[in-house]
């Protein structure tokens, strides 16, 4: 089940508030909201910023559980990495794309088991992932 839609069953019991009651809050009718709470139909991010609204929260509260902490060791070794990567390539990319390819890293190394990429550090993992970001965006 997505993450919104456990979200709102959850925002919805602690406001005593029924399908019917949601369905008007928004203005769409209860086959929606039923569609929506059952995975049968996509969650609009117009809806999404309604049912913020309606719950006194924001649209990302209901989109996201929280906002996992930041590894700063891991966020710095990326950054590292991206920066010899174009200097080694003589390459120069717009932060825009430099920020995309840290995160894209910083995801890639957070989301292995151990913290590392496959059980190599996260500072080996630069030579092919990185180059080819940094090629790409160049």
């Amino acid at each position: 089940m997505q993450r919104e839609v456990i979200k709102i069953k959850q925002l919805m019991r602690d406001n005593d508030m029924s399908v019917t009651d949601l369905a008007k809050e928004i203005g769409v009718s209860r086959q929606n909201v039923y569609r929506w709470l059952n995975g049968s139909k996509p969650i609009s991010r117009k809806r999404i910023e309604q049912l913020g609204k309606v719950f006194g929260k924001h649209p990302s509260a209901i989109m996201f559980d929280g906002i996992a902490p930041i590894d700063k060791e891991v966020l710095q070794d990326v950054i590292e990495i991206v920066n010899g990567k174009t200097s080694d390539l003589g390459v120069e990319i717009s932060s825009k794309d430099f920020a995309r390819i840290c995160i894209l890293l910083y995801e890639v190394a957070t989301n292995s088991k151990d913290g590392n990429t496959g059980g190599r550090p996260l500072v080996d993992m630069d030579s092919n992932l990185a180059k080819e970001l940094v090629l790409l965006a160049s």
